[in-house]
């Protein structure tokens, strides 16, 4: 202000101030002030630079003078207040060293504004198709149905690789043109697939399909069992499986004990072990509560272990009930009916008792 407002040109400025806290806020590039001081410390800066900015004892600052309440007449006979400090009159270079207390750290701070230290975790897209196919479904029999077609593709495409190789070789031997080679070949593929009779999935493509989802599951989550049980060998006693006496059945992980001559499905005797952790546990459970109706947990996990076996369904299918609106509707508890006041004969004491009531042997008399 003074250097707008004065018509005399001035040397580089320097600004003065008793105050070792008011130069470290100046002085400060990462910390984030409260709003009042923030603004005041913008101010200073844009119009100032941080090393134009040094320190005075209070003893020799003559701004203090007056904060002190002294007379008029004192404070115009002091040679502070008139020419300031003295150590103005010397070379800058002998000026009063500065204090290493701007350095300080402002983390106690009262004006400073907390910082809160957050930690992330970024998880590594599972670059996993099945998995990528396994999550986009929402329903176990539409995933099914999907696998089904791949499977059905790749055994297509397997089957028009097979019958190429086979043609090729069978013209190779009749023709010697590569030209000619190439053109019967795309003829006969061309006339081939045309040919080839489109049928919808059935019942054994869908049998297939669960059976690789299932597979594709128990590797992922129970691979050291699989290793162990395809060696010849028994599962760890530290596994969670290992109660359950499993055995390899089609390449499928399974639950063991002494149901071999029950007269029970082969499915129930042997059910399936998923993962209760899995996505298609969580598919399947959610499809055997629709199926039936949004049963209750009991009925679930009877249905599931026809065909499956989930370690600790129960919490499973308890988390999957907590979360279905129907299912929490149905066991809402209904409301009770508000009873209607006692008839006055039964609450006015003017008539002797059984007057209105009586009761013999046979029954009440009304």
């Amino acid at each position: 202000m003074l250097h707008q407002e004065l018509q005399v040109p001035l040397q580089p400025s320097t600004f003065w101030t008793d105050s070792t806290t008011v130069l470290r806020y100046i002085d400060n590039d990462t910390a984030r002030f409260k709003t009042f001081v923030a603004n005041r410390i913008n101010v200073i800066r844009e119009a100032t630079k941080p090393s134009q900015w040094k320190y005075v004892r209070t003893t020799e600052n003559p701004a203090d003078l007056p904060s002190r309440g002294l007379k008029a007449k004192s404070l115009a006979q002091s040679r502070t207040w008139i020419d300031g400090p003295s150590f103005l009159l010397n070379n800058e270079c002998d000026w009063p060293e500065q204090p290493m207390q701007r350095k300080e750290s402002l983390q106690n701070d009262p004006e400073v504004k907390n910082t809160a230290t957050v930690n992330t975790i970024q998880v590594e897209e599972d670059k996993e198709p099945m998995n990528k196919l396994i999550d986009y479904y929402s329903e176990w029999h539409k995933l099914k149905r999907a696998v089904a077609w791949i499977l059905k593709l790749k055994r297509t495409l397997q089957q028009l690789k097979d019958e190429r190789k086979e043609l090729s070789r069978t013209i190779i031997q009749a023709e010697k043109d590569p030209e000619k080679q190439r053109s019967k070949l795309e003829h006969h593929m061309k006339k081939y697939k045309s040919t080839r009779e489109k049928k919808p999935l059935t019942l054994d493509d869908l049998v297939a399909a669960e059976s690789e989802i299932i597979k594709f599951s128990q590797r992922q989550q129970f691979n050291e069992e699989l290793q162990a049980l395809q060696k010849g060998k028994q599962v760890s006693r530290n596994s969670q499986l290992f109660r359950l006496d499993p055995i390899l059945q089609d390449s499928i992980l399974r639950v063991g004990g002494r149901l071999n001559k029950s007269a029970m499905p082969e499915t129930a005797k042997r059910p399936a072990i998923i993962s209760k952790h899995s996505r298609v546990a969580t598919l399947i459970l959610s499809d055997i509560h629709q199926r039936t109706g949004h049963a209750g947990r009991s009925y679930v996990l009877a249905q599931l272990r026809r065909k499956y076996w989930i370690p600790q369904a129960n919490s499973a299918i308890r988390k999957l009930l907590n979360k279905c609106v129907c299912a929490a509707e149905d066991h809402w508890k209904g409301r009770e009916q508000k009873m209607a006041n006692l008839p006055e004969d039964r609450l006015l004491p003017d008539k002797p008792p059984f007057t209105n009531t009586a009761s013999t042997s046979s029954g009440p008399l009304m």
